[in-house]
């Protein structure tokens, strides 16, 4: 049997996984499955596919990753979020930067840090997945 190549262009596999999981970042964000209430602050999970798009898939995917992680996040400060809608009253722009800024850096950084990392050698791979992973909770 002979190996055939695939004639299917990477970019298109990369923009149809940053679909799935971006598809997956607004089910979480719009189910009880994203955010976990902690008294009058709620838990994350949508760092999650950020995280594993980011690594995966580079730094441009984790950044429209990161961009949609933030952007439903001040859209939680209006309907969803008491500290949020205080802070949203307070100010707005301030509000939408510190929704935003933040989790694009969450979907840039593990990328850049990853491949930092790994480019010394195959070993050192089972060493950045971890810590690219844990720079997102930084």
């Amino acid at each position: 049997m002979s190996k055939r190549r695939s004639t299917i262009n990477p970019l298109v596999i990369e923009m149809t996984m940053t679909a799935i999981l971006a598809a997956l970042i607004i089910l979480m964000t719009f189910t009880s499955i994203g955010y976990i209430p902690i008294g009058p602050v709620k838990m994350t999970l949508l760092t999650l596919p950020v995280a594993v798009g980011s690594i995966v898939l580079g730094a441009r995917s984790g950044i429209i990753l990161g961009t949609i992680f933030g952007l439903t996040s001040f859209y939680t400060c209006f309907a969803m979020d008491f500290v949020g809608m205080a802070l949203l009253a307070i100010n707005p722009f301030f509000t939408f930067v510190m929704c935003v800024v933040p989790r694009v850096l969450c979907g840039y950084l593990p990328a850049v840090i990853y491949t930092a990392i790994s480019k010394k050698g195959t070993k050192n791979t089972m060493l950045a997945i971890p810590v690219a992973g844990a720079s997102v909770a930084i």
